[in-house]
């Protein structure tokens, strides 16, 4: 978890150079909106590494702080690819990757918390899922 965020926050910083290094290229306004994404993801990776290193032994913590690490990454990754103009067949599986493991690690940290879902939960809930 802290080697992702870490890596996010890489991604991040580089793009967030490259994003302003090619001013000619991308619009003011474009830039100074994907500058406030990277800046909120940076925010993000880093209360997730925060989190990791304080309270990274217990399983609801760790559960969405890797989802908030790879959600917070998918962005940084995303802008760094399109800076660097990386082949999509390179860069599809990254954001591809990211992307499944952030929605599934948000999945498990919603059925820890605030209480681990017992079948019991699941089959008296009032939705589609519990008839």
């Amino acid at each position: 978890m802290i080697a992702v965020s870490v890596a996010g926050m890489v991604a991040a910083a580089a793009s967030f150079v490259l994003i302003w290094a090619a001013t000619a290229a991308t619009p003011l306004p474009e830039r100074i909106n994907n500058s406030m994404s990277l800046g909120s993801g940076l925010v993000l990776l880093g209360v997730a590494l925060l989190v990791a290193w304080r309270a990274g032994d217990h399983p609801p913590n760790v559960s969405i702080a890797l989802a908030v690490v790879f959600i917070a990454s998918h962005d940084a990754f995303l802008r760094l690819l399109e800076e660097l103009r990386v082949n999509a067949a390179i860069g599809a599986p990254v954001l591809g990757l990211t992307f499944i493991l952030g929605a599934g690690f948000y999945i498990r940290a919603a059925q820890l918390f605030p209480r681990t879902l017992t079948p019991d939960d699941v089959e008296s809930s009032p939705t589609i899922w519990g008839k």
